[in-house]
């Protein structure tokens, strides 16, 4: 028979994973915490409270809570791999690296901690773990459909980091096709969406909802916005800023959509059942009816939900959100936070494309066909001029990656100015500065900068068709010197 204190701590389990799965991520750090006092040693529990150290970014709590879990289950490969995760997250690389062989060795067929441990090391093709997975891919049709396509990537970037890369690419193609072949992806839909952005978001609109809601909008000063494609140089930027003293780094944040659900969520607009995302393209595309009031009340919910994200730092303190896709809401974050700033990352288009390609998303959709990819690129250009012309003068700095690897000291110095603050010197060693990094660039930019970044090989054009077909020519040859990352 179940003890009533299993029961209570199921059910407050089953809590905390609903406010886990809706972004609650400090709510569902204190349920965890409640489960655990009641089942101290369920190992399964200790994981979820790891995973929510990890929403909230604390990875040394959340490496805690895996190693107790350990304690009770050693050789339990999903902890393991866990814990390399939240490692490799604050640059312990090679503690990371140990984690996730241990994690191999009690799953050698699990893809996902072999593509891993290839972001995190460089595997040699006569090591012991590329020959395992030639191996299995060799047998492909044995494997479940996501340690097939988590193979393919790790293959590739072991063949093309070992003087392979023709072959690498062929195992991208196969890994990317696979992967859209689970993935649902409405390019119309997203198209029409941006298109009615930028009918509804005009610089009349702004202007007059701007002079409407100048006394009411929250004018705090403190979020900073990094936008623009994934593998734009985002991560460099943000960690350029998390170097000053007076900036904190969240990450990438689905805070702003978020806001706007809640605070609309009365008004029946938009249809129930929409997603967060459809939620504020729909206040978009509604602006005119939107109050001063509701514009200000998204404003005032969205600085509650990153300062609860981010610890409640002190009010002097930037917030830095670096979620690429906030681009499509620009207009609308202005209206809620006048005096936010808005950083637009940059790279040449085919290079941020091919990048793109090269890492296995997962809520990217339009990143794993090349002809989506060149079309999703051309219609972000296309809202991203729109709102080049449409912001106001001061708001919006556009910073190329190029730039800031061949000009660095100068491209630095003009990001923080950008954001109003003093210089720091700490700016200019930002591969130095500790904090928590989750997305692709965890590696890349805890280097000093490199200019190999843009200069690797690049497949033949032939290959690339559909993605040049996709950008058009007036983005397919731009910054043609340089070749693919």
């Amino acid at each position: 028979m179940i003890s009533p204190r299993t029961l209570a701590a199921n059910k407050l389990f089953e809590i905390g994973s609903v406010c886990a799965a809706a972004g609650k991520s400090q709510e569902a750090l204190e349920i965890f915490r409640g489960v655990l006092a009641l089942k101290p040693d369920d190992p399964r529990f200790l994981l979820k409270l790891g995973l929510a150290f990890q929403q909230v970014q604390r990875p040394q709590e959340a490496i805690g809570s895996y190693r107790l879990a350990l304690e009770i289950e050693p050789n339990d490969h999903l902890v393991l791999n866990n814990v390399g995760n939240a490692l490799a997250s604050i640059g312990r690389f090679e503690e990371a690296s140990a984690a996730y062989q241990l994690a191999i060795r009690h799953s050698p067929t699990t893809g996902a901690y072999y593509r891993n441990l290839a972001e995190c090391t460089r595997i040699k093709v006569d090591a012991p773990h590329f020959e395992a997975m030639a191996s299995l891919i060799a047998n492909e049709t044995l494997l479940a459909l996501d340690d097939r396509i988590q193979f393919h990537f790790a293959l590739a970037k072991v063949l093309t980091e070992s003087g392979q890369p023709d072959k690498g690419f062929e195992h991208l193609c196969k890994g990317n096709a696979l992967q859209r072949s689970r993935t649902t992806y409405d390019e119309s839909r997203t198209f029409e969406d941006f298109a009615l952005t930028r009918q509804a978001m005009t610089a009349d609109i702004l202007r007059g909802k701007s002079e409407r809601t100048e006394r009411l909008s929250d004018h705090s000063s403190a979020p900073i916005f990094v936008i623009g494609m994934p593998r734009s140089g985002s991560t460099l930027v943000e960690q350029v800023l998390a170097s000053h003293p007076r900036v904190i780094a969240g990450g990438e944040l689905k805070d702003f959509p978020q806001a706007v659900t809640q605070v609309l969520a009365t008004t029946g607009l938009p249809a129930a059942g929409a997603s967060r995302a459809s939620t504020a393209l729909s206040a978009l595309h509604h602006i005119e009816t939107l109050t001063s009031a509701q514009l200000q009340a998204i404003g005032a919910r969205y600085l509650l939900r990153i300062r609860g994200v981010l610890g409640n730092p002190p009010s002097n303190v930037r917030l830095v959100d670096k979620m690429p896709f906030n681009f499509a809401f620009l207009g609308l974050i202005h209206l809620a936070l006048p005096n936010a700033r808005f950083i637009h990352t940059r790279r040449a288009p085919v290079e941020t494309c091919l990048s793109c390609f090269g890492r296995l998303f997962q809520n990217v959709p339009f990143s794993y066909d090349l002809g989506e990819l060149g079309r999703y690129y051309r219609e972000y250009d296309t809202l991203m001029a729109h709102w080049r012309a449409t912001l106001p003068p001061g708001v919006l700095l556009e910073v190329d990656y190029e730039d800031v690897v061949s000009d660095f000291g100068a491209q630095a110095r003009r990001i923080i100015r950008h954001v109003g603050l003093e210089w720091d010197d700490a700016c200019l060693s930002f591969h130095k500065t500790a904090r928590t990094i989750t997305t692709a660039s965890a590696a890349q930019v805890r280097q000093p900068i490199y200019t190999t970044s843009v200069t690797h090989w690049r497949p033949a054009d032939d290959l690339l068709r559909p993605l040049l077909d996709g950008l058009g020519p007036g983005l397919n040859s731009a910054h043609p010197h340089l070749i693919a990352d």
